[in-house]
């Protein structure tokens, strides 16, 4: 599959008296040969690889693969494989992390909307994307009026080449087409905060996060219609990514709950408590530190690359505080999880989000 290569956003280059500095504070490569300057000039934009030694005649292919692999041995460059980014991104719950995400996702340009009907209250004004202006209004007419004052402001990272839906469910993860799911679904009608899925239609090619501690009954939409899912939640701690899950193809929820309850026998009284707890406030720095986590796992499944690493894995982040006896920084553990046997997410025939 073709890809396209650009330079990240906000590595300067710059023409010294030395060479090119490429680079910031943290990292830096110095060019020696000024020959580079229109191919880096170039590589503000996405490309291919053909084209760029096409328009650059004077370097050969040799150069230009060495100096794309010092680039990437610098983590200068980003890849984006074509015809592959999603249509939509769908928001369970437009908690801190679903407030803290959208703006990042509609810069984006992906489509985002949200399952939660709730109105805005005063305790949901947090941050900048709501206001108390914002009080009684729904979040989708919120998440309607960000759009509209992003394409005014012109910071829409608008790009013509976007291509159909592919990344999110994966050739080597495919088990069967999928069915459209943008029937309305009648037979949920109270999942916590979230009111109604009534004549709300996802996509099927659509994410859904997943920003708390499921409802039942959600998990079992998702799993019922085979909706590709991704669990990403903030915790005093910080922020737990995963699992992503592709129903009946990789392991759900309920498996790792199953494998947790395990290892500890008494695990269920610590769901329950998550679960009755899954709407109070955390953080916002643990909400923020989760929310640019996930857009750029997002951003990683829209060039499709490291799919496999995430499946059936999750990933805590612990944003260890300053004022504590660990210190400052991030530390992360990961841990991938396998089917449960007793959980009928890939029995053949069933996709139930429960052991039967």
């Amino acid at each position: 599959m073709s890809h396209e290569i650009r330079i990240k956003p906000g590595v300067l280059i710059m023409e010294r008296r030395d060479g090119l500095f490429i680079g910031h504070i943290s990292d830096q490569l110095i060019l020696p040969d000024l020959k580079f300057r229109a191919l880096l000039r170039a590589l503000h934009d996405w490309q291919s690889i053909n084209c760029l030694v096409e328009r650059n005649h004077d370097i050969s292919v040799r150069e230009i693969n060495t100096l794309i692999e010092q680039l990437h041995a610098k983590y200068f460059l980003e890849k984006r494989m074509l015809n592959v980014l999603p249509k939509e991104i769908v928001i369970s719950h437009m908690n801190e992390i679903g407030l803290a995400i959208a703006p990042l996702l509609l810069e984006e340009m992906f489509q985002v909307s949200t399952l939660d009907k709730r109105l805005v209250h005063l305790k949901d004004v947090r941050g900048a994307f709501v206001r108390v202006a914002n009080q009684r209004d729904s979040f989708d007419n919120i998440l309607a009026s960000q759009f509209r004052e992003l394409i005014n402001s012109g910071n829409l990272k608008a790009d013509s080449k976007r291509g159909s839906y592919n990344a999110m469910q994966p050739p080597h993860l495919v088990s069967g087409q999928r069915e459209s799911v943008s029937e309305s679904v009648g037979s949920v009608k109270s999942v916590g905060g979230v009111k109604s899925f009534d004549s709300f239609g996802i996509h099927e090619n659509s994410l859904v996060l997943v920003t708390t501690y499921p409802e039942p009954e959600l998990l079992a939409f998702l799993m019922e219609h085979q909706i590709t899912h991704l669990f990403v939640s903030a915790t005093a701690l910080g922020a737990l990514i995963g699992p992503l899950v592709h129903p009946g193809v990789s392991p759900c929820f309920h498996c790792i709950e199953l494998h947790r309850s395990e290892r500890d026998p008494q695990w269920q009284s610590v769901a329950l408590t998550l679960f009755s707890d899954r709407m109070e406030q955390v953080p916002m720095a643990n909400a923020h530190l989760t929310s640019a986590l996930t857009a750029e796992f997002i951003r990683s499944l829209a060039v499709n690359t490291r799919i496999l690493e995430h499946v059936g894995r999750t990933s805590a982040f612990s944003l260890q505080s300053a004022t504590s006896d660990t210190g400052w920084g991030i530390r992360e553990e990961g841990h991938t999880w396998s089917f449960h046997p007793e959980c009928s997410c890939h029995w053949k025939g069933a996709l139930s989000t429960r052991a039967q």
